[in-house]
């Protein structure tokens, strides 16, 4: 089955919320493919509580979409509202296989379909791809790529690689019984 839309987006982030929203409100003919079962993975990948959208520079809005420094949960919490509320045109469990162009127009591939349109924007984050080091032992069931919640490492010892300046930002401090390196 093949779709044809004006706009194919991919990626549910605050950048590709945007595009939604944006795309919604002129009327256009859109959809939004996100490759897991909720929105904006890179945040919903953040830990518990984790200040975001704080940026070193002020970055004007452009488009109707909410977006202002938050806690991890109140930035997914809006998300899902406005997605709600403007019952926008979003697909999860999506993921792109293929992209496509031919003739002028793109085909964008899923496992279960093909999406023709004349535009795509691409507006995926980096929990996609996480860095890895390339050393054994790094695919061990201990060893993670995220930090979901600093409190279940209590009473451990732990090391971070690459991550310092993730912790330093953190509004709550890790809990104390951490024995805590970063390299």
């Amino acid at each position: 089955m093949q779709a044809i839309f004006d706009i194919v987006i991919v990626g549910s982030g605050p950048g590709g919320m945007s595009a939604a929203l944006n795309a919604h409100m002129n009327n256009l003919n859109y959809i939004l493919l996100e490759k897991t079962d909720h929105l904006s993975d890179t945040i919903f990948s953040y830990h518990k509580k984790k200040f975001t959208m704080v940026e070193p520079a002020i970055i004007p809005l452009r488009g109707a979409l909410w977006i202002e420094p938050a806690v991890r949960e109140e930035i997914l919490s809006n998300l899902d509202e406005v997605a709600a509320m403007q019952n926008l045109n979003i697909r999860l469990n999506t993921p792109v296989t293929e992209i496509v162009k031919e003739s002028g127009s793109f085909h964008v591939k899923t496992d279960a379909e093909v999406f023709n349109t004349e535009h795509v924007i691409i507006a995926i984050g980096t929990q996609g791809a996480p860095r890895k080091l390339g050393v054994p032992g790094e695919d061990l069931p201990h060893v993670l790529s995220r930090l979901n919640d600093p409190g279940m490492y209590s009473d451990q010892d732990i090391v971070v690689i690459g991550g310092e300046t993730q912790l330093s930002r953190s509004p709550s401090p890790l809990p104390t019984k951490i024995e805590l390196r970063c390299l």
